[in-house]
């Protein structure tokens, strides 16, 4: 499972109902994760993202990476 965790809100998805990670149109240095239930929007300056993406992708490899 993935715990994606704000001020507001915790997400907690499975890798398999990510869809895509893209950049966010118009927001630069923002990711939107695309999951079966909706949309995280992300920094994505953070230290591991590259890690993540790999991860990710190792897990789901149907997952669409654009961009990042």
């Amino acid at each position: 499972m993935v715990e994606f965790r704000s001020i507001f809100r915790r997400v907690v998805v499975s890798p398999n109902e990510i869809k895509a990670v893209r950049p966010r149109r118009y927001a630069l240095g923002f990711v939107d994760v695309a999951h079966e239930r909706g949309k995280i929007h992300l920094l994505n300056q953070m230290d591991g993202f590259h890690d993540f993406l790999a991860t990710l992708k190792s897990l789901n490899p149907t997952v669409k990476i654009q961009g990042c």
